[in-house]
């Protein structure tokens, strides 16, 4: 595989073969119901062997949605002042109302 390969359907559909000869009991509709996140666990696990935990990281950032905010974060800050100034901001309690 190249570093920039994509999970192909055949990936999915040998992955469940390989369920079902290990005696891994999941029903079929579930576990295609389940496809986007099984196919993000494959990648990963390739990505992690073929190329290490650099690469496997590399390809995930876009759906480190915890990473992608601090990336953010430190481009809108200068400083570290101003840094602090928008963690406050970001995580400040949402004001409720009072319910009747």
């Amino acid at each position: 595989v190249r570093p920039d390969f994509v999970v192909s359907p055949s990936w999915r559909d040998e992955f469940y073969r390989r369920l079902q000869t290990q005696s891994v009991t999941i029903d079929r509709a579930q576990y295609e119901k389940a496809g986007t996140e099984i196919d993000r666990l494959l990648s990963n696990t390739v990505a992690r062997l073929a190329f290490g935990d650099s690469t496997a990281k590399r390809r995930g950032l876009a759906e480190d949605l915890q990473l992608t905010r601090a990336v953010e974060a430190l481009r809108q800050s200068r400083t570290q002042q101003e840094l602090f100034v928008f963690a406050r901001q970001y995580n400040a309690p949402v004001a409720s109302t009072p319910s009747r």
